[in-house]
């Protein structure tokens, strides 16, 4: 079995007395005996890791029902549910029981150490400048812009930060050009696609609303960064527009292809498979 898998509904019947899953045919297909403890990861020949997830779904919900941690739905009279397990995407599964949505997962894995430290050392992406354009509500934040801050101060991007201009060469800057320095560093390499705006405290995500504002960007509507097109979201700060995960996008699109490489390990080469 591959990740043909994903984008599919897998429909079985439940015994609450038994505790066991069987086929709607009646088949003791191996994912049967493999989530019932009758069949070890590593004697499997069909199966894949995408399997395992769906048995850690499905029994993770069986668990949340017979522990009262989710309201039971169900009909305690009934011997057999069926249950029902898709896989949306590589990223999302949904498990129901009687046609009743359970529970939707996410999961798409991590970031590796690498790309973490590849992501806050890389140099700004954007280099080529860009005034604010009201019609299409963007603007490029790029490597040799200089800003005016106030009367006194002004940021010049350079290729690995933000110099402070002014003060008279002193570098004991106010807090709030510290501040807006630093929140401004992590919002552009997030415009670049090399980082999270999650990464960004709210105080901080002020002061950077605050800088688009004196700009003349439109925040009551989707703008353009660098590129990355954003929006305010209902806790009043900056995402960009359809990433629900928080991860830029060329790395989450990195994250995903990995997650789905995995999925298609057999199971008896897996992890699973040293485990029993």
């Amino acid at each position: 079995m591959n990740c043909s898998m994903i984008g599919n509904t897998y429909a079985y019947y439940y015994n609450p007395e038994t505790k066991k899953l069987s086929s709607k045919d009646g088949r003791n297909d191996e994912f049967v005996l493999f989530f019932n403890d009758e069949l070890a990861a590593r004697d499997s020949t069909e199966l894949n890791c995408l399997d395992s997830r769906k048995k850690s779904d499905i029994s993770r919900v069986i668990k949340e029902i017979e522990h009262k941690r989710i309201n039971n739905p169900l009909d305690d009279s009934k011997r057999l549910y069926e249950v029902s397990w898709v896989s949306e995407d590589v990223e999302t599964t949904k498990t129901y029981f009687d046609g009743k949505l359970i529970c939707t997962g996410h999961t798409g894995g991590l970031l590796s150490r690498q790309e973490l430290e590849e992501m806050s050392s890389l140099p700004f992406k954007t280099i080529t400048h860009k005034d604010y354009d009201p019609e299409e509500n963007c603007m490029n934040i790029a490597v040799g812009d200089t800003y005016n801050i106030d009367n006194d101060y002004a940021f010049e991007i350079k290729k690995d930060g933000i110099e402070i201009i002014g003060n008279g060469g002193d570098t004991n800057y106010p807090y709030y050009i510290e501040h807006l320095r630093g929140s401004l560093e992590f919002f552009i390499r997030f415009a670049d696609q090399q980082w999270t705006a999650g990464s960004i405290n709210d105080e901080d995500m002020q002061y950077i609303i605050g800088f688009l504002q004196d700009r003349g960007v439109d925040l009551n509507r989707s703008f353009t960064i660098n590129g990355t097109k954003c929006e305010i979201n209902k806790s009043g700060r900056i995402q960009e527009v359809g990433n629900t995960h928080g991860i830029p996008s060329l790395y989450y699109e990195k994250m995903m292809k990995r997650a789905e490489e995995a999925y298609y390990v057999p199971l008896n080469k897996s992890v699973y498979a040293e485990k029993g």
